[in-house]
């Protein structure tokens, strides 16, 4: 009989949950967001020399991404096809933070007999998420984000207890600094830690650590944003102005979605609540679980500062995720210390906050939202619609539509968002109900969409489009009352192979034609 040891435990549920993670992310492998399509075509036309443009000739900063822009881009310039990258890629980071997670365990002094069980804890929790393996295929910057952050915390924890912290404080800097390049909100992580290094360095008068900390940020980050504000005009990204409208309703929206977060990640909402409970009892002294605790606050006060978002399997929220397996280790860690608590005990309650966590996410309305995409093929749909645009029409002919991803990437023509997120004016547009719709599709102008003459207008529905206006801004411009005059309706007819059946499927798709270009 083979004895199962905390060891040989420790890596089979290591093994299992890395199973587990690469059997769910091939699973969401035939989904893919929209919004990631945007980056790819601006790292495409980065790669052939138009400059980190969305459509040539238009500096509009319509991505949020601009480290993952950029890693993507140089790949593709050195031959590797988008969006094929772009998910090895994700797979790559996720898988390494979650090796990163088992390499610095974040455990309380006098941890019990049963470490290793303990150390697999975040990993095995990480790899068990839904959430955390629908993004590491989802295209978007989520786990480059989510490793830099992670490995930020670890070294600036590293420098907390180093005999000379000034390496492990100005790398931990350095990853802050393109953390916060990766996505402009992941700078609070730096922010967080730089204000804890500022209050420890005003108690102590050693300044060498926040110094550390700040540098890299300033070598970097001061010419970033002079590059931005000459490139672009402005500082925050396109996307910022387009989504986010500070009003009461947004606040509200906010709030409700950051419940919906823990109610789909209710184990991190419940041991992120008993932790700061418990440390506000106890007055502990090791900074960490409170730095960590802070981590999960200051992005939750961001997300509702923002009202939330409209993506899938709580994407905004998978940064924080390594950091929340952390918080859980030291919670689980620190109840064993104080209870002296067995081995088979430690194991139980280890493995049932992991299983409890993948299980209930899994289940999650925001994560199962995905299997219409999955079963209905959606991207290679979009992809077939783009590929048909781009053989009807001529190269300078332009289309206007809300999803400015998948079929804006494949059809390379000039592209108009009705959307704004790559939109300047749009965007800039101010609404009065913002916050009352969905996150990011609030905006619009149909009157500008009507000005630009586009050649093809398409309006969002199911699967891809209707003649029926849904959003803000279709509903304006197809109630200008000489819209009829210019456009007609035509029901374009679009083949593709599905990937999991390979049966060729037809998909009606409703657009409006300038009648010039019928006639022709």
């Amino acid at each position: 009989m083979i004895k199962w040891g905390p060891r040989a435990v420790a890596v089979a549920a290591v093994l299992f949950a890395f199973a587990y993670f690469i059997v769910r992310a091939h699973y969401y492998s035939s989904w893919m967001d929209d919004d990631a399509f945007i980056s790819y075509r601006y790292a495409r036309n980065l790669a052939r020399g138009a400059g980190l443009v969305y459509n040539v000739g238009e500096r509009v900063e319509g991505y949020s991404n601009f480290l993952w822009t950029l890693l993507l881009a140089g790949a593709h310039r050195l031959g590797a096809p988008l969006p094929e990258i772009a998910r090895a890629l994700g797979v790559a980071f996720a898988v390494a933070t979650g090796v990163l997670l088992l390499a610095f365990p974040v455990l309380p002094p006098g941890n019990p007999g049963a470490k290793a069980l303990l150390v697999i804890l975040p990993t095995v929790a990480l790899f068990l998420t839904d959430s955390w393996a629908a993004w590491a295929v989802g295209g978007l910057e989520n786990p480059l984000g989510a490793f830099l952050v992670a490995s930020t915390f670890l070294l600036y924890f590293r420098s907390l207890s180093a005999r000379n912290p000034l390496p492990a404080a100005a790398t931990a800097g350095g990853l802050a600094t393109l953390a916060a390049l990766t996505h402009p909100s992941y700078a609070v992580f730096g922010l967080l830690l730089g204000a804890h290094s500022i209050a420890n360095a005003v108690r102590s008068r050693a300044w060498h650590r926040p110094i550390a900390l700040a540098v890299p940020a300033l070598i970097v980050g001061a010419p970033y944003i002079a590059w931005k504000i000459g490139y672009y005009g402005h500082v925050l990204p396109n996307t910022f102005r387009d989504k986010v409208g500070l009003t009461p309703a947004t606040l509200v929206r906010g709030l409700r979605y950051v419940w919906e977060v823990g109610s789909g990640l209710p184990i991190i909402a419940i041991v992120a609540i008993a932790a700061g409970v418990w440390l506000l009892t106890r007055r502990d002294r090791d900074h960490r679980p409170w730095l960590l605790l802070g981590g999960l606050g200051v992005y939750a006060a961001y997300a509702i500062g923002i009202g939330g978002e409209g993506f899938p399997a709580f994407r905004l929220f998978v940064v924080v995720l390594p950091l929340a397996c952390l918080l859980m280790q030291y919670a689980v860690a620190a109840v064993s210390n104080m209870g002296r608590i067995s081995t088979a005990v430690t194991l139980g309650v280890a493995l049932s906050t992991a299983l409890g966590l993948g299980a209930v996410n899994r289940a999650s309305p925001r994560v199962r939202v995905i299997d219409a995409a999955v079963h209905a093929d959606a991207l290679r749909c979009f992809r077939a619609v783009g590929l048909e645009l781009k053989r009807r029409l001529a190269p300078d002919e332009l289309v206007a539509f809300s999803g400015a991803g998948v079929i804006a990437f494949y059809s390379e023509l000039p592209f108009l968002d009705t959307l704004g997120l790559t939109n300047e004016h749009i965007a800039s547009r101010s609404m009065s109900t913002m916050g009352e719709g969905g996150a990011g599709h609030e905006k619009g102008d149909g009157r500008y969409v009507f000005s630009r003459r586009p050649h093809v207008i398409i309006l969002s529905g199911d699967p891809v489009s209707t003649f029926t206006p849904v959003l803000p801004g279709d509903r304006e411009l197809l109630s200008i009352p000489e819209f009829p005059e210019v456009y007609d309706p035509l029901v374009m007819e679009v083949r593709f192979a599905s990937r999991r059946s390979h049966e060729v499927t037809i998909v009606s798709v409703p657009i409006f034609v300038r009648k010039d270009l019928i006639a022709r």
